[in-house]
């Protein structure tokens, strides 16, 4: 199921100019009808990293057969 979702959250990473750090235990939870999770992000695609960064990822839902919804960059300083 991780590897899932790490897959699935990735379609939108690179948009974000983000690249994930793989996780076994992403955090999630429904949120008006989809699964969104807050994704580790390991660096931005230019080599920088930011402590405070975050990613959100939305699936379709919680199971190996989601998919991608949406997704985006939040708080980084």
């Amino acid at each position: 199921m991780a590897q899932h979702i790490y897959d699935e959250c990735n379609i939108g990473a690179d948009d974000a100019n983000v690249v994930l750090q793989f996780t076994e235990h992403p955090v999630g939870r429904t949120v008006r009808g989809t699964y969104m999770l807050v994704y580790p992000i390991k660096q931005f695609t230019d080599g920088h990293t930011d402590p405070w960064a975050m990613y959100t990822c939305n699936l379709t839902d919680d199971t190996v057969h989601s998919t991608f919804v949406g997704g985006g960059m939040i708080d980084s300083h």
